[in-house]
């Protein structure tokens, strides 16, 4: 019986692997593919909003009228590096989504416990038309969902072990780091707040909140 626990043990520890072998090769063949898009195939010259946003990026500053300077930076970075066009203007797009992806396939594997529901869930991910759009479009949109994703799969981290009462600063910092990052490219990013106070208040009789603000 012992025998037969540690090769069912085994087996499944290879699936596992081989799943999430197979979401890192989804989400770079992604990148790859909508890379070659833009490069060599898209026939699309830049929407005004995109032309907007590559004005700002020639005049670089530390805000701008109505959004931050997340976006004016990638762009400038890019231009910097691949000269000034349409498709590198845009390049940081397809670069966001492969963070997204990675950030919900962690999320999935972390909430069900297995590395092939990280999988489907990447998969899911990339073939929405939203995220689809967003992903080969140069606006704020991009980087914040990939922003979002993180803090998500962040602040799961954080409430289990909150739960668990092994909370940390280091928690709290993983947590506010996407969500700094995100407000330079959308101030709705912050709206990821309100769900962190709202799930403290519901859960509030079965979290440990002895130093739960500062962590331990």
């Amino acid at each position: 019986m012992t025998g037969a626990s540690s090769l069912e043990t085994q087996g499944i520890a290879e699936n596992r692997l081989s799943a999430s072998v197979l979401t890192a090769l989804v989400i770079l063949a992604a990148l790859v593919l909508r890379v070659i898009y833009l490069r060599w195939l898209c026939p699309l010259e830049l929407a005004g909003d995109e032309a907007y946003y590559w004005e700002w990026s020639r005049r670089l500053a530390a805000c701008y009228y109505e959004k931050g300077p997340g976006l004016a930076y990638l762009i400038a970075g890019s231009v910097h590096l691949f000269g000034i066009s349409e498709w590198a203007v845009r390049l940081p797009m397809p670069l966001c989504s492969a963070l997204a992806g990675w950030a919900v396939a962690r999320l999935a594997t972390a909430i069900r416990h297995d590395a092939r529901a990280g999988l489907w869930a990447v998969v899911c991910f990339f073939l929405l038309p939203a995220f689809q759009f967003n992903a080969l479009i140069c606006t704020q949109d991009g980087p914040l969902i990939a922003c979002w994703a993180l803090a998500a799969a962040a602040g799961w981290r954080l409430m289990r072990h909150w739960h668990a009462g092994n909370l940390s600063v280091a928690d709290w910092l993983l947590l506010s780091l996407p969500l700094a990052v995100g407000f330079l490219f959308k101030q709705t990013a912050l709206l990821f707040i309100p769900s962190i106070v709202a799930y403290a208040l519901l859960r509030r009789r079965e979290l440990r909140w002895r130093l739960a603000l500062l962590g331990q």
